[in-house]
């Protein structure tokens, strides 16, 4: 009888320490696509500025973005608050890339 409530626990342990893996991992994966699409976003924006000549320079700030009209004012995807202006993004030859942090 307490060989069996021994296992039940033990499996209900085990059952515990994988699902709470699995969660943490299934959500970290979530913020990064998010995150992922949040950049590409900005990223497509700076583009479509350098192409119609609008920036110029390597680097362009989103707060440049949202008053040439490329993008209205974004809102961060995992805090939920605005995104600073002063956002560097830096494109060469029309790749841009910029670091938003989670």
């Amino acid at each position: 009888m307490k060989a069996s409530k021994l296992s039940c626990v033990i499996f209900i342990i085990i059952v515990l320490v994988i699902g709470t893996f699995t969660t943490l991992k299934v959500l970290m994966r979530h913020q990064d696509k998010l995150m992922k699409v949040a950049s590409s976003k900005i990223e497509e924006s700076a583009r479509k500025c350098y192409l119609d000549g609008k920036c110029s320079g390597v680097e362009t700030t989103l707060e440049n973005l949202i008053k040439e009209g490329y993008l209205e004012k974004q809102i961060h995807p995992i805090s939920k608050e605005y995104i600073d202006g002063s956002l560097v993004i830096r494109c060469v030859d029309f790749d841009c890339v910029t670091e938003l942090k989670k």
